[in-house]
């Protein structure tokens, strides 16, 4: 059954309420579900197809109602910068994946893509920069929102099936999309004020 929220669920998602429909929502403990999310992404990781990174702690700032996972293929970094100096390395890969976004608030999900670049910077073989630096952040406006290429379809059917597994539901893009029904103010970074969608009320990242 497809989830549509009534209007006080999602004004008690904008408020950072959770909405108390299973486990481990239903126990309204913060612990219990950042525990329960984060065996997920430890589930996603025994793939031996696909790495996954996530985004705990809230993009460094402010409150995330969701966690997010990076997921590309293992090996899968194509090569689009290099400098090689005495003392100084710097490579820079283009890495293409999947984007989850796991709710803290509701046990719903989403999905998209991404390409992003990684940087490794060594000085005097010492390595000082070694992560991604760049990054998109999912909105149903998108045209591949909730779309998956067809070089991860493969991948991406075996994920899907273990988020499910773990009680989540994937949320659809034409609700997603739809105006928000009500007046309000969501701590967002996502869109503006007057602007907003369903999704906003569900997804946001106050920095």
């Amino acid at each position: 059954m497809a989830y549509e929220f009534t209007h006080l669920q999602l004004k008690k998602m904008i408020s950072g309420v959770m909405i108390e429909s299973a486990f481990p929502y239903d126990t309204n403990d913060v612990q219990e579900v950042e525990r329960h999310i984060n065996s997920l992404y430890h589930e996603l990781r025994k793939s031996g197809i696909v790495e996954c990174f996530p985004e705990f702690n809230h993009y460094g700032s402010g409150y995330s109602s969701f966690v997010e996972f990076f997921i590309p293929k293992r090996n899968s970094k194509t090569l689009i910068k290099e400098v090689i100096k005495p003392y100084f390395l710097l490579k820079e890969y283009m890495v293409e994946g999947i984007v989850l976004y796991v709710s803290r608030l509701a046990p719903i999900a989403v999905w998209g893509f991404d390409e992003r670049a990684y940087r490794i910077k060594k000085w005097k073989d010492v390595i000082v920069e070694d992560d991604y630096v760049s990054h998109s952040f999912l909105y149903p406006t998108q045209h591949d929102f909730m779309e998956c290429p067809s070089k991860c379809q493969e991948e991406w059917c075996g994920l899907k099936e273990k988020v499910e597994e773990y009680g989540y539901q994937f949320l659809p893009k034409e609700y997603l999309n739809l105006p928000l029904p009500f007046e309000a103010t969501i701590a967002t970074c996502f869109t503006e004020k007057g602007h907003y969608k369903v999704f906003d009320s569900c997804f946001y990242w106050e920095d």
